[in-house]
């Protein structure tokens, strides 16, 4: 008979990056490599990071040797383009990463570096989402803060100064809550379920208007879009606003009297500010909603007033190639609105984006693997994307391909002008023309490997050679070839090798000693901090998208517990589980509570109901489940846990969570009460909470403030094994 293990998970809350700064941690391998020293006792190395769905890069540093562990941060010479801003009305690009900002001047060709941390600190950090007004000369960004929170700055892109729009934000990393006007003169921002407004020049003045009296209503940033007609749509229930952006001061101060704005249209059902999202045309005389994340509705205001607007299609996102992660509307000079849907495949857990007109029959228009959210041209007759190793450029009306890139596959990337884009690839900074391909380099953004030429510092992206500029902080290309990488990196005084995770030096005279390069590093003995991340698939599928999105995207190894309803409601669902990249065990077949004196069961029922699951998972998938189960909501007594036993079986026992609170306190109660060996136990579905969202939309800061912690997520078999 097989022996029965019990876990103990302390937590089990219903659902419906960060990234490894100096450290390995976590879900990224994180490998630090010496590549060159001088007899300046200047070291040059790289830190490699692997993730789970990016390219491998290879960062290049340069840092001074010390007679200790140094406490200083080191020169980042390369610049891994996580996300990049135009600045400056298309003078200068802003390349941002978890090291730090690079600004690259394209009038000066000059570089200016700024560094995340004063501190070269093993900390696990994550950029934050930024937004820059359409003239370059704003920048809005996230800066996290205690509890979960974050403050939303605004920031003088040309003097760097800035002021905190607001103190109370959610701390996220997907998008930060902030709409500019085209003409860049003003910038709603949401905080605590209200939109505000700000003029940029205004809030740097000494005297600045309080909060209340820049108040456009309730709501997220969702409710509102702006037009190109110097207004935006506002949303409030089931009805549609006008609001003029040089009536904003005025329309604040006497909002009891004269009300949110003018009336255009009424919405045939009420709109959910914290679910809903609206999208207006140019002209703003058409409006697309999506609503309950999978109804788009486009409608046509006909006659001003407290009218129906007229519906011109409504269909269900179309979600044939999987389950929908997350859908946008992008609008054509034309005033044609276009659907862009992300979506998991069914079968083969692979990404796809799809682009759809927005009509009575949505018709597909353009699909690609693995592609990041498309960006239209400032003339917005073009629309641009990257996909795995290639980057198009569409004509927005047609939707024909007029441009391809293929020479480096591209992180991120930003227009220039209607012609010409700045390209971050896994090599280089790029400026690229999309009208005649040609290509200028700019700045590197991986180094293979690097070396010192006297007092030059060559580095090479795998294909050419460049030289550092240190008067102008750039690149330029080089006919000069750099020495062959030694294995043994010294100058005599110093010698210099990898730990892994870090960068250990040994002195070679005076006081023989070995220590590592930054203070940050030096080894104390550490407790064990790992703990695993478990999944339950029950009743219900909501949000089950966007779970294995953020699973994939932090690569994390986790095991789903499928439950016998799941399986017989959400078969396409469950195959989806099936073949991505985790482990499925048993959630038993049914989702009765077992305990219930309702209930008269025995051993056998218990062995033929986990029996009956495997059939079940087996049935809709082709593949079997594997030996780890618990009971309905983890309530089992002693004869259940043995009979699953005497089945082969392992049991994972569960306490659930108090989940009537806000995501943000149910996400810091978890990291507040982690153990070595805990394991957490996540309900894919609704949240029933007081904000009546999805926990689920928030994985993401899950994983990061856990991993932030300094806790490694493990698989559940890891823990069990130990």
């Amino acid at each position: 008979m097989k022996r029965i293990h019990t876990f103990a998970l302390l937590t089990t809350i219903q659902i419906a990056a960060v990234f490894p700064a100096f450290s390995q941690t976590g879900t990224a391998a994180t490998s630090f490599t010496p590549l060159d020293m001088d007899s300046g006792n200047r070291l040059l190395f790289n830190i490699r990071e692997e993730f789970a769905t990016s390219n491998t890069f290879d960062s290049l540093f340069l840092s001074t040797i010390e007679e200790k562990p140094s406490e200083a941060f080191p020169t980042a010479l390369s610049a891994c383009p996580e996300q990049m801003e135009m600045l400056d009305g298309g003078t200068a690009v802003l390349i941002m990463n978890r090291y730090g900002n690079t600004k690259i001047n394209l009038k000066k060709n000059t570089v200016e570096w700024t560094a995340n941390q004063e501190k070269a600190a093993s900390s696990y950090s994550r950029t934050s989402p930024a937004s820059a007004s359409p003239d370059g000369k704003w920048l809005c960004f996230l800066r996290p803060a205690e509890n979960l929170g974050a403050q939303i700055i605004l920031q003088n892109t040309a003097n760097g100064k800035e002021v905190v729009l607001s103190d109370e934000c959610r701390n996220e990393y997907d998008r930060i809550p902030v709409k500019w006007a085209p003409d860049s003169k003003t910038v709603l921002f949401e905080k605590n379920g209200i939109i505000y407004f700000a003029t940029p020049d205004s809030m740097f003045r000494p005297l600045v208007l309080s909060d209340d009296m820049r108040i456009i209503g309730s709501g997220s940033i969702n409710c509102v879009s702006w037009t190109n007609e110097k207004f935006m749509l506002y949303v409030h229930d089931d009805i549609i606003y006008k609001i003029y952006e040089n009536e904003l001061y005025n329309r604040t101060m006497y909002a009891p009297v004269v009300g949110y704005g003018t009336i255009v249209a009424r919405l045939p059902y009420l709109f959910d500010s914290g679910r809903d999202k609206l999208w207006a045309s140019q002209d703003g005389k058409s409006f697309v909603t999506i609503t309950g994340q999978n109804i788009v509705t486009y409608f046509s205001c006909v006659q001003q007033g407290l009218y129906f607007a007229t519906v011109n299609a409504m269909f269900p996102i179309p979600a044939s190639e999987g389950s929908v992660v997350d859908s946008f509307v992008y609008w054509s000079m034309d005033k044609k609105p276009y659907l862009w849907v992300e979506s998991i495949g069914y079968e083969n857990g692979g990404r796809t984006s799809s682009a759809y007109s927005i009509e009575k029959n949505a018709a597909l228009k353009a699909r690609a693997k693995n592609a990041g959210l498309p960006k239209v041209s400032p003339d917005g007759k073009k629309i641009a994307f990257a996909s795995d190793s290639s980057f198009y450029v569409y004509d927005f009306s047609s939707w024909k391909k007029t441009a391809e890139y293929t020479s480096q596959a591209v992180k991120s990337f930003c227009w220039k002008n209607s012609s010409s884009l700045i390209l971050g690839g896994n090599s280089t900074i790029c400026e690229w023309n999309c009208s005649n391909l040609k290509e200028n380099f700019l700045y590197l953004s991986s180094a293979k490997t690097a070396c010192f030429s006297g007092e030059k510092i060559l580095a090479n992206d795998s294909s050419r050679w460049y030289e550092y500029i240190p008067e102008t902080g750039t690149w330029k290309e080089t006919t000069q070839s750099g020495k062959k990488q030694n294995s043994t990196v010294s100058n005599g005084r110093y010698r210099a090798y990898s730990a892994g995770s870090y960068i250990n030096i040994r002195s070679l005279s005076g006081s023989l000693q070995t220590y590592p390069l930054f203070a940050s590093d030096v080894q104390t003995k550490k407790e064990s901090k790992k703990i695993a991340i478990v999944f339950d698939a029950m009743e219900n599928a909501d949000g089950l998208a966007k779970v294995l999105s953020d699973i994939e995207k932090f690569g994390i190894k986790t095991t789903f517990f499928v439950n016998g309803e799941f399986i017989r409601r959400y078969p396409l669902e469950t195959k989806q589980l099936a073949f991505a990249d985790i482990e499925c065990a048993s959630g038993f077949y049914s989702s009765a509570d077992l305990l219930s004196p309702m209930f008269g069961i025995d051993e056998s029922f218990i062995k033929r109901g986990l029996a009956r699951n495997e059939d079940e998972f087996l049935a809709a998938t082709g593949k079997e489940l594997s030996l780890l189960w618990h009971a309905p909501n983890y309530k089992s007594n002693e004869m259940m846990r043995n009979a699953g036993s005497e089945s082969g079986y392992t049991y994972v026992d569960a306490t659930p969570l108090n989940i009537s609170t806000s995501s943000t306190s149910i996400i810091q109660d978890v990291v507040d009460s982690l153990r070595d060996g805990k394991i957490i136990s996540l309900t894919v579905g609704k949240n029933t909470g007081k904000e009546n969202t999805y926990l689920t939309e928030h994985l993401d800061l899950l994983f990061s403030t856990i991993l932030n912690a300094g806790w490694e997520i493990c698989p559940v078999q890891e823990l069990i094994k130990r």
